[in-house]
């Protein structure tokens, strides 16, 4: 099966994931067994999340002096810090609608923009905390069962510990 899409390479993923749980390795199979075209869009999904994650961390400020209300330069370091966060903040890229991938600086934002954002941001905070608490529970029936990994759990109780 060739990869043309991100729901190809996803597929691939899932296949492979059934018998290696090493994301590293995983990886490596792939990128030995791609093709130009596969490559190209491989490159393209991966590229979008490191893109996105990139644009988001702090780049040291190039200019190291700025200009004050009267016109005058300055290398004030507590000005400069004041107006680089700032800048910085308001040209952070947020997520406005996830389903649309639609993206938008922070200055560019309304009020409607920002409320979709923390409500998005709050499901997935939801999410993960659910997600820790299954794993909590699959944790205390390992530690109540006197098992070294949960593969060695009784059946019943696996059955019970996964479910969702």
């Amino acid at each position: 099966m060739s990869i043309q899409s991100a729901d190809d390479l996803r597929t691939r993923i899932r296949y492979l994931a059934a018998d290696e749980p090493n994301p590293a390795v995983i990886t490596d199979q792939i990128l030995r067994t791609l093709t130009a075209p596969e490559f190209r869009v491989v490159a393209t999904v991966a590229l979008h999340e490191f893109v996105r994650r990139a644009m988001t961390q702090a780049v040291a400020p190039a200019v190291q002096t700025y200009e004050t209300a009267n016109g005058a330069r300055t290398a004030s370091p507590k000005v400069a810090a004041i107006r680089d966060w700032v800048d910085r903040r308001l040209a952070a890229s947020v997520c406005v609608n996830e389903s649309a991938h639609e993206w938008k600086f922070l200055r560019e934002c309304t009020a409607a923009d920002l409320a979709a954002t923390a409500d998005m941001r709050r499901r997935k905070a939801a999410a993960n905390v659910a997600e820790a608490e299954y794993f909590d529970g699959i944790h205390k029936a390992v530690e109540h069962a006197g098992v070294d990994t949960v593969g060695e759990l009784p059946r019943d109780t696996l059955e019970m510990v996964l479910k969702r």
